[in-house]
């Protein structure tokens, strides 16, 4: 009787909840959140919000950098090879300094959905005894370790997307006579408004042209010229042939990835000869021969 008695005084002791003899403890136990929660701020619209966190300007100021990063890296896919001329390029060629500064220039769009067929550079190297050998990049035998073959392969597809566009000079020629007379056309029908639009269209497609032809030029020149100086070689001829993808049949069939089948006749993009004193010269038709 006495001990439970002594345990009834104890419960008797304890702090009972609304109590009045401690009332944060009765606070406690009716707002349990309250005890560990930040101080809280109203704002002008009566919203609480934690003291300390970030004011509306700075969240906004926040945000529009996030916004402008991700535009930056999502303009380079978008971008190439395929943009529209009038939208995603000019857009692209704007923040171009930021996309480069960055380092986001990567080749999303090659890897996926569909890769696409592969392309070969094929070259054939006269060294100056008079000794040829026909070697290709990439070359999966002799390119090593996998990341130096990685780097060869993404030279063979900037040689593929140079040229893959472009039309040649003959077809191009044909295509700007062909401009021109409906520029006439027009002009005669007093159009004009249409055939200044039709003037300038002409006009720039003229200087993307020559800027494409040059900057090709200038690629092929000089992997020619590197692939001479590595293998000591006095003339070249370039290349460039497809490997398509197989389709499923043919490979269940037994047909390997590797069949000759599979390979497009070989384009040509150059012949050059190298001087003794390094410098490099394109050779016409007739040299070649």
């Amino acid at each position: 009787m006495k001990k439970r008695k002594t345990q009834s005084t104890d419960r008797s002791a304890m702090p009972q909840p609304g109590s009045q003899s401690n009332p944060a403890c009765a606070d406690q136990l009716q707002h349990p959140s309250t005890a560990q929660a930040a101080p809280l701020a109203q704002t002008g619209a009566g919203i609480f919000i934690p003291a300390g966190y970030p004011s509306s300007a700075w969240r906004w100021v926040m945000s529009c950098l996030i916004g402008g990063y991700l535009l930056v890296v999502v303009l380079g896919p978008l971008s190439n090879p395929v943009g529209p001329e009038f939208l995603i390029r000019p857009l692209a060629r704007a923040v171009s300094p930021i996309h480069r500064g960055l380092f986001l220039g990567h080749g999303y769009r090659f890897f996926g959905p569909d890769p696409g067929p592969s392309h070969i550079v094929v070259y054939r190297i006269v060294d100056r005894a008079g000794e040829g050998i026909e070697k290709r990049f990439p070359d999966r035998d002799e390119i090593w370790p996998r990341l130096l073959y990685h780097r060869w392969f993404m030279l063979s597809e900037t040689v593929y997307q140079e040229i893959g566009f472009l039309p040649d000079e003959e077809t191009f020629q044909g295509n700007d006579q062909e401009l021109g007379r409906q520029i006439e056309a027009l002009n005669r029908r007093g159009k004009k408004a249409l055939a200044k639009r039709l003037t300038d269209e002409r006009a720039r497609l003229q200087v993307q042209f020559q800027d494409s032809r040059e900057r090709f030029d200038r690629l092929i020149e000089a992997i020619a010229k590197q692939l001479l100086v590595r293998h000591q070689g006095e003339s070249i001829e370039l290349f460039l042939q497809e490997r398509s993808i197989p389709f499923p049949v043919a490979v269940l069939t037994g047909q390997s990835i590797d069949d000759p089948d599979f390979l497009s006749p070989l384009r040509k993009l150059g012949d050059y000869r190298l001087d003794a004193d390094g410098n490099l010269h394109p050779l016409f038709a007739e040299e070649a021969e």
